[in-house]
């Protein structure tokens, strides 16, 4: 019992300079964590525009890959493309239509391009996706971010 009223009595209250002291850490802690919170928020915001961006990609190229006949619908695959693109905000896709041969790009693909090759050209679709990344809180020096996403397939025979 002794000892506790001695450690008791050893207490001193926080002088005039200290008083404030906590009250400023704590303040300093909650901006810090605070911004560790939305930075990480819009972390997640950007890859989650990614990823639909990317998956829109691919639904714009999966539907130009099916077979020869879509392969030159470069409207559907655009309209797949944005289709699948909810959630991000406005969305553009571009869809374009390339050919090889002989791991060389020609320059159209035309039959007389196709027919110019020694072995059989492959026809690829390539869709192109972009979009708007808004962060919840502007940092300074960091606005709205452009998002790009293209995904190539090769056309089934």
């Amino acid at each position: 019992m002794q000892h506790l009223a001695q450690l008791r009595r050893g207490r001193r209250a926080p002088s005039r300079g200290e008083s404030g002291q906590a009250l400023a850490e704590s303040t300093f802690f909650a901006l810090g964590l605070v911004t560790l919170l939305i930075g990480g928020i819009d972390i997640g915001k950007y890859a989650d525009t990614s990823m639909i961006l990317t998956s829109a990609s691919r639904a714009g190229v999966q539907y130009g890959a099916q077979n020869l006949a879509v392969a030159s619908d470069t409207t559907g695959m655009q309209a797949a493309a944005t289709n699948e693109a909810h959630g991000v905000g406005v969305v553009s896709a571009t869809a374009t239509q390339y050919c090889t041969c002989q791991n060389a790009t020609l320059s159209s693909c035309s039959q007389a391009a196709l027919n110019s090759c020694t072995v059989p050209a492959l026809i690829y679709v390539k869709v192109t996706t972009t979009g708007t990344f808004t962060p919840l809180v502007p940092f300074p020096g960091i606005g709205n971010m452009g998002v790009s996403r293209t995904v190539s397939m090769q056309v089934s025979p």
